[in-house]
């Protein structure tokens, strides 16, 4: 499976520091794109399908639960890690409502942003290695039946 990892922040700084962390471990062709709010979020969604979105909460305009809200609507399939500097009890909620996976107070460590993305990644594979089994449980199903009609 190949992972693809959108950055969304409207710090710079921060999008640098997340996109150096995460090239560091997993190689430089894993971020396919930055956002720096969440109108240019739900663009690059549509545009780059990534696995995982790590999301700023805190934005102009869109922030980051209003985006994370649109792009499930269009792309179920995209993962969330929400990346805040604040440490309040109800955005993490409001976010795990939103059916974020991750939640990363900034600044974050390198052991950290690294560990959210893994457990995310592992959710991504073990879902895929359902998908399909289920496919082949249904191809066997299929030809069973085939076979039956056939006798």
């Amino acid at each position: 499976m190949n992972l693809s990892i959108a950055l969304v922040d409207d710090e710079m700084i921060e999008r640098k520091a997340m996109r150096k962390i995460i090239e560091d471990h997993f190689g430089k062709t894993i971020v396919c794109g930055e956002a720096a709010n969440g109108r240019q979020a739900i663009q690059l969604a549509d545009e780059k399908r990534p696995n995982i979105m790590l999301m700023d909460i805190k934005m102009p305009g869109i922030d980051g639960l209003e985006a994370i809200e649109r792009i499930k609507e269009k792309h179920p399939d995209i993962k969330f890690i929400m990346i805040s500097a604040y440490d309040s009890f109800d955005y993490a909620k409001q976010a795990m409502k939103k059916g974020v996976k991750e939640y990363i107070l900034k600044p974050a460590t390198k052991e950290e942003t690294i560990q959210a993305i893994l457990n995310v990644y592992r959710e991504i594979a073990e879902e895929q290695m359902n998908q399909e089994r289920k496919k082949y449980a249904a191809e066997i199903a299929k030809k069973h039946f085939l076979q039956q009609i056939m006798d």
